[in-house]
Parts: structure tokens; C-alpha cells; sequence
């Protein structure tokens, strides 16, 4: 295959590595789009809990605490002091104090009925039976860090998706009410509202939209690399035809050898590659003996075929690297290079001996006779291409004098 026609196969192969490249950034960023939607709808679902959670918590604390009937839901807070936290109604019923962050434990309580978690957490828990867990932790230290908020989606110990939140919790004047004992000022980073939602459906959906992204992304592909490979060999065609018709451009239909365009192309530059090797060069000009009598005898199309056998004596009798044309009518060339003086008997000697071949293996009615005249390029001394065919014809002419051939 020569490699101009492989051309339209490398810009395929290009325009493939160009398109997976395409699809490719176009998947990743799409997917880092969703992810970060998702997760900007998450964060926002779990801000605005936490700042609900905050306007309450404030709220309570701005009435120092609410009172509630006691009950089994709502026991006395152990860490109140009970003057403060326990009162009887003039109705005689009791009276407990729900003090922020007690009131926020108790909605948790409510919450986790379904699946989300919500507390109050801290590196230095007032309850002594609070916890705080490693994202936690990482969370807490984000925040003591500056940031204004913490979250993330996580898959938890038993395999759960769950997205995590934690928003800061900061003392404001009126938390004062309730920790006067500790030395706290206004603004102190006291700990984080810690949020936790259940994320299995998101995830769930999140994966089902990018198996479908992947499936549509792939079919692209597929269809991209189709449209390549088609494109590819209509072009590839293309070329060959274009080719093709510059073949047939330099080319003798009859012979399948070059015709003079073709020779006078192609030698006029192995003659200047001659010249800069300082290599020496045979010119080679035949003339088919008897053509016109064989049209006469037996009519044209036995004058075609003698022309095509002529053809194939040239073919055979030199090497494949040589240029060989029909120059028109009856007349032939061989150019052969890197070839001397010493080469013209030989050469003349290959023409003779392969016409007799061709005549007896295809039985032909007629004999196959050249009269050749050869000259030799000597690089020391150049000259034209016109010139050398110039001196070949003329030693054609004194062969076909000194020599006739007979012919039938």
C-alpha cells in the first residue's frame, strides 16, 4: 500500500483520538457538573436544617429555656440545676426546663424515626455520655480552621450511602444562661451542629444517570469511529481513483508500460539524479520492425496484439527498476540506470533474445524484429534528455540500415 493512500486511515485514526479525546472531557466534566449539583442540592437541604436548628436553639436560649409537662419523652435534664429546672403549675401539674441544647437532643430523638440524625456535637461535650466519631472530628477541625461549613457524602461502616453536614456553633450572649460556668466569649467556636441524611436514593439515581451517560457517551463513540472508518475509505477511494486516473495520465492502455509523458517525467529526473551521483546511464530506443505489414496481413487488432507482445519483450528482457515506455506507434524506451558502456551488448542481446521467447510461447503468426540504437549518459559531461533521445533515434536508424530484418 503506498503511503499516500494510507493518508486518509491516519486522518481517521487522528480524527478517532481526537473524538475520544472530546467525549472524554466532555463525560468528565458533565459528571464533576451532576456530582457537584447534587451535592450543591445536598448542602442546601442540610444548611437550611441547620440554620432552622439554629434560629430555634437561639430561640430558646433567648427565653432562657421553655418549660414542658414532664413525661416520659421529655425527663428532667441532669445537668440543669433543679431550683431552676423543675417547677409545679398552679394546676399542680410538674414542669421541666428544655434548655437549647436539650431541646435539640430531643428533636434528634424525633428525627431518627426517619433516618436522619441531628445533635449538637463538641471536641469538649458538656454530657458526659456524648460521643464524637472521626468524621466528626475532621469536620470540627475544618471549622476550627475557618471554614464556614463541612460536609460530604460517606458510606458508613455497614455499607449505608449517608450524606454528613456539620455547620458551626458559635456562643452568642445568650448561651450565657446556661454555661455561666464556663469561660466562654461571645463568638468562641463552641462546637457544630452535626447533621446526617440518608443518601441511598441519590446515589441510587446518581449511578443509574451515569450508566446512562456511559451508554449514551459509548454509542457516540461507536458512531463517531463509524462515521471516521466511512469517511476514511470514501476518501481513501477517492484517492485511489484520482491516482488512478493519474496512472492511466502516464501510462500506454495497450502496453501497461509508460507512455511519453510518463518517460520523458520520470527520466527527465533520474537523468538529473544521474548527474549528481556521477553515475554513468543507458538509453535504450526501439523500433518495432514490420508493424505496418502485420496490419496489412492480418489486420489491426493482430497489430494491437503484436504491440502488447512488444511490450512484454521490454518488460522481460530488463529490470523492474528500469523505466520502460512506448514513446507512440512502434517506438520504445528503456532507461537504465547505473548502467555503462559495458552493458550495451548485453542489453541489446536480453531485447533480441526475449522477442524470439514471446513469439514461439504465444504462438504468434509473425516474427517480432527491433531495430535499437543505444547510447550511454556520461555524467562528466551532461547533456539534455532531448538530446540523448536525439542520439538514440539516430542509432536506432543506422541499426535498422545496417541490419534489415526479415519479416512475414
Amino acid at each position: 500500500m503506498r503511503l499516500g493512500l494510507q493518508r486518509p486511515y491516519l486522518l481517521g485514526a487522528v480524527a478517532v483520538a481526537v473524538w475520544t479525546v472530546f467525549l472524554g472531557a466532555a463525560y468528565y466534566f458533565e459528571d464533576r457538573l451532576e456530582r457537584e449539583k447534587i451535592f450543591a442540592v445536598a448542602v442546601g437541604q442540610a444548611r437550611a436544617l441547620a440554620r432552622l436548628l439554629a434560629d430555634a436553639r437561639s430561640w430558646n436560649a433567648s427565653h432562657g429555656g421553655v418549660y414542658v409537662e414532664l413525661s416520659p419523652g421529655a425527663p428532667p435534664n441532669p445537668l440543669l440545676d433543679p431550683e431552676r429546672r423543675d417547677l409545679v403549675a398552679v394546676d399542680g401539674r410538674h414542669l421541666t426546663m428544655i434548655n437549647p441544647s436539650y431541646m435539640i437532643r430531643q428533636l434528634g430523638e424525633i428525627s431518627a424515626r426517619y433516618g436522619i440524625e441531628l445533635r449538637l456535637t463538641s471536641e469538649e461535650p458538656v454530657r458526659p455520655d456524648s460521643y464524637i466519631d472521626a468524621w466528626e472530628h475532621q469536620a470540627l477541625a475544618a471549622l476550627a480552621a475557618g471554614s464556614t461549613e463541612y460536609a460530604a457524602f460517606i458510606v458508613d461502616s455497614s455499607g449505608t450511602d449517608l450524606f454528613r453536614y456539620m455547620a458551626p456553633v458559635r456562643v452568642e450572649p445568650s448561651c450565657r444562661n446556661c454555661h455561666c460556668s464556663r469561660d466562654y466569649a461571645v463568638g468562641d467556636l463552641r462546637g457544630g451542629t452535626s447533621i446526617t441524611l440518608p443518601a441511598a436514593d441519590v446515589v441510587l439515581a446518581r449511578r443509574a444517570f451515569t450508566r446512562t451517560r456511559l451508554l449514551a457517551t459509548a454509542i457516540l463513540w461507536v458512531l463517531g469511529v463509524v462515521l471516521a472508518i466511512v469517511v476514511a475509505r470514501g476518501y481513501r477511494k477517492e484517492m485511489r481513483h484520482a491516482q488512478h486516473l493519474e496512472e492511466l495520465a502516464l501510462e500506454d492502455p495497450l502496453t501497461g508500460l509508460h507512455n511519453r509523458r510518463g518517460f520523458l517525467l520520470l527520466a527527465e529526473r533520474q537523468l538529473r539524479l544521474a548527474e549528481r551521483s556521477h553515475r554513468p546511464m543507458l538509453l535504450l530506443f526501439a523500433d518495432l520492425d514490420g508493424l505496418k505489414s502485420i496490419n496489412d496481413r492480418y489486420g489491426h487488432r493482430a497489430g494491437d496484439d503484436a504491440l502488447r507482445q512488444a511490450g512484454k519483450v521490454m518488460s522481460t528482457a530488463f529490470r523492474a527498476s528500469d523505466i520502460l515506455a512506448r514513446l507512440g506507434g512502434d517506438e520504445f524506451a528503456a532507461l537504465l540506470p547505473e548502467t555503462g558502456a559495458d552493458g550495451v551488448a548485453a542489453a541489446r542481446a536480453a531485447l533480441h533474445e526475449r522477442a524470439e521467447e514471446i513469439v514461439v510461447r504465444e504462438r504468434a503468426p509473425w516474427r517480432l524484429c527491433f531495430s535499437v540504437g543505444v547510447v550511454v549518459f556520461n555524467p562528466a559531461a551532461p547533456v539534455s534528455l532531448n538530446e540523448l533521445l536525439a542520439s538514440a533515434d539516430a542509432k536506432m536508424y543506422e541499426d535498422k540500415a545496417s541490419h534489415p530484418h526479415p519479416r512475414r
